[in-house]
């Protein structure tokens, strides 16, 4: 799950930022072979340093601040 949000006090005490900030929050769960969860994991992450690529394409290259990647 990925929501945007905008950073807390605390937050931006913590993350050197500014109160009011674009935050992503990412929920995480892992599971087993048997469909088990084993682990959860929240991430709280500056928005200005954060980007997201969603696709359904097989192949896709991303290019970024001088960096390359297939999907």
């Amino acid at each position: 799950v990925l929501k945007v949000r905008k950073a807390t006090e605390d937050m931006g005490r913590l993350l050197n930022c500014e109160e009011g900030d674009p935050m992503f929050d990412l929920f995480k769960i892992t599971y087993n072979g048997g469909g088990i969860p084993q682990s959860i994991s929240i991430s709280i992450l500056k928005g200005n340093d954060t980007y997201y690529v969603i696709t359904s394409e097989e192949e896709d290259q991303v290019n970024h601040s001088g960096l390359s990647w297939k999907l």
